[in-house]
């Protein structure tokens, strides 16, 4: 039956969109390199202010009426889904681009979740089923965007925190777009997830390109539609900053632009299709690195502030956290997580003390891929020749893939 129902889900999910992913580990495409930037100046447009996520409660939403919303239809517009004819945007969906672009997008959605997100979930069922259902935050360092594969992992998780490096960005004006446009747009925004659909991670270099021409500006398109593939319904998108406590203060407007990017970001609000709990996702730009949480102490403050037992979760990650660079990230998430899943690209085999953490090791293990085989793990080669268990799918740098899956002792 459990099947059945994800196999419905994934039907629904993975029915529209041409993109991919990426290595946005959305730091350093480098082990070494990391520049800090300084804190920015701070906004008068705050309009209220929440202590930190962690204080959050759960509510349900009574007023259904109220979510059907523009920015629902317009995370299910981007993402090539059909909209209720009472939508405003229902009128573009008759558009000869946005016919061909939704053909084209259930063809590829298809193809992804036959490929790879349903032997995921398949997997995640029978290996992680606790780990599942015991996740309430994910924390998602290097993630950038991907919402994809964090919830397709965690769909039960109540808040994603994702970070990476590139901006924020707008909700898009799709009824701003003029008949021309908007075929480009379209277009745009399924080149800016090809390598996550294709590859499972964001590459960098594309990313940087993809995200910052002038329809699709940042993250935020990307997240949306993410949201809607996976089946869920957007509620609500605020803006943010975080305070010098670490706690969230909400802004008036949607801010675009790299100046003091950092630190300001987006809570998305949503819930499963025909549930009424509120999730959250908290997406903001910072630079994890040593000098850059030292530059920016409000970011640094609140990922500390999240709560301990949260879940991590790390992929493609340039294999940062291997440079001492990257020490005091790598210490966070070691201290504070309850489970963790991840690559070879995240945490090196041998910060995990097996005193401290029960670890199964899944695939199989060759040294990096260029540039990063200066932190290829011997030791790891070792564990997994002894240890290792089948992985049902390709994920990650690479045509060898493995996960670590990370439960904390006592």
């Amino acid at each position: 039956m459990t099947n059945l129902r994800f196999s419905r889900r994934i039907t629904y999910i993975f029915s529209a969109l041409l993109f991919s992913y990426f290595i946005f580990s959305c730091n350093n495409s480098n082990c070494n390199n990391n520049k800090g930037v300084k804190g920015e100046k701070k906004n008068n447009s705050i309009t209220s202010v929440k202590d930190t996520i962690n204080e959050k409660v759960i509510q349900s939403a009574t007023d259904t009426s109220s979510y059907v919303n523009y920015y629902n239809d317009i995370a299910r517009y981007i993402a090539g889904l059909p909209l209720n004819k009472s939508s405003k945007l229902y009128s573009l969906t008759l558009n000869k681009e946005w016919i061909n672009y939704q053909k084209q997008s259930d063809s590829l959605w298809m193809k992804i979740g036959d490929k790879r997100l349903n032997k995921i979930h398949i997997w995640t069922n029978k290996e992680m089923k606790d780990v599942v259902e015991g996740t309430k935050t994910l924390f998602y360092p290097f993630g950038g965007p991907d919402f994809l594969f964090s919830n397709i992992f965690f769909p039960n998780a109540e808040k994603y925190v994702l970070i990476g490096l590139e901006n924020v960005g707008v909700v898009p004006d799709v009824r701003g777009f003029e008949k021309n446009s908007l075929g480009y747009y379209l277009g745009d925004i399924s080149k800016s997830i090809k390598d996550i659909t294709q590859s499972s991670f964001f590459i960098t270099n594309n990313m940087i390109k993809d995200l910052n021409k002038p329809d699709v500006r940042g993250t935020l398109p990307i997240i949306m539609l993410f949201v809607a593939r996976t089946g869920n319904q957007i509620l609500d998108i605020k803006s943010f900053e975080i305070n010098s406590q670490g706690n969230i203060e909400y802004l008036k407007n949607h801010k675009s632009g790299k100046s003091g990017r950092y630190g300001k970001g987006v809570e998305i609000t949503f819930r499963k299709a025909n549930t009424n709990q509120k999730r959250y996702i908290y997406y903001f730009p910072v630079d994890l690195s040593n000098k850059g949480l030292t530059n920016n102490p409000n970011s640094r403050m609140f990922i500390e502030k999240l709560d301990s037992g949260m879940t991590t979760y790390v992929k493609s990650a340039s294999y940062l956290m291997h440079s001492s660079t990257f020490s005091e990230i790598r210490h966070i998430i070691l201290s504070k997580s309850k489970y963790m899943l991840q690559d070879d690209s995240g945490i090196p085999y041998k910060f995990f003390d097996q005193k401290v953490w029960d670890l199964k090791l899944y695939g199989n293990y060759i040294k990096p891929i260029k540039p990063f085989n200066w932190c290829n793990q011997e030791d790891l080669r070792n564990a997994f020749k002894t240890k290792a268990n089948p992985l049902p799918f390709n994920i990650g740098y690479g045509k060898i893939s493995n996960q670590f899956l990370l439960r904390k002792k006592g």
